[in-house]
């Protein structure tokens, strides 16, 4: 078992007493100001190997360890829910070391552009371009199937497509099919063919950025009626689809406990 590296009482006497549940744990230095937010599967194991000897951090994770006066955190049901409590938390407060650790390869966003119809986007880096970021993510993977089921019910696009607000395009320099795949299968509501309304989208994107905040309600209501609307018509694949995302979203209800 590694040493451990001798702490100030508080934290002593935080790690010992912390849950071995998922949650996101804050770092805060002894002025109060908040330095770091995490998430983990394990609130315990996680937060008790910053303070391992002999542990194997990057040079900037060592200085936050040598900054840390005051650990906080907050439970959650499941490691999705730490996962946006966790975006959520950072895109409010920006803590500083966030900033630092952001361009690590391992960190994702996801970028929703400023544009008529926006894209939404997976991108390693944070840009003054005037698009809206959620992130960084640490683990890709998460958030990756999050957007994919997200796409199934609020069909935005993914592509590079410059489409006007008239739903004319402009550009398309991924030489796709207009309107492409996606339209077919129901997983893009094809802007660039003027198969929806500006305003259409917009409400969309709306959701999509309340639910990357953290409210999943209107999304779970969104899903029920497509579920039960499909129903009605016999698609029976489309509403047994709609079924299996509303037990995601069940699952993933941000219900945080103090």
């Amino acid at each position: 078992m590694k040493e451990e590296i001798p702490l100030l009482a508080a934290i002593q006497k935080t790690l010992t007493t912390l849950p071995k549940e998922s949650g996101v744990y804050r770092f805060f230095d002894d002025s109060g100001d908040l330095l770091y937010i995490g998430k983990a599967k394990d609130l315990r194991n996680r937060v008790r190997s910053y303070f391992q000897k002999g542990s194997a951090h990057a040079s900037k994770t060592k200085k936050l360890i040598s900054k840390i006066a005051k650990i906080e955190y907050t439970t959650t049901r499941n490691e999705t829910e730490a996962l946006l409590l966790e975006a959520n938390l950072v895109h409010e407060h920006q803590p500083p070391y966030n900033v630092l650790l952001r361009d690590d390869k391992h960190f994702l966003y996801v970028k929703i552009t400023k544009e008529p119809f926006p894209c939404v986007l997976f991108t390693r880096r944070r840009e003054n371009d005037g698009a809206t970021y959620f992130g960084p993510y640490a683990k890709a993977g998460d958030i990756r199937s999050t957007l994919d089921f997200l796409r199934e019910i609020l069909c935005f696009r993914n592509c590079k497509v410059e489409i006007s607000p008239e739903g004319k395009t402009l550009a398309n320099p991924e030489n796709r099919k207009i309107p492409c795949l996606d339209y077919q299968i129901r997983r893009c509501t094809a802007p660039c063919d003027a198969h929806v309304s500006q305003e259409e989208y917009a409400k969309n994107i709306r959701e999509l950025v309340s639910f990357l905040k953290g409210n999943t309600t209107n999304i779970g209501k969104y899903a029920k009626k497509e579920m039960e609307e499909a129903a009605s018509r016999r698609e029976f694949e489309r509403a047994a689809r709609f079924r299996d995302i509303r037990a995601i979203i069940e699952r993933i209800e941000v219900k945080q406990v103090a």
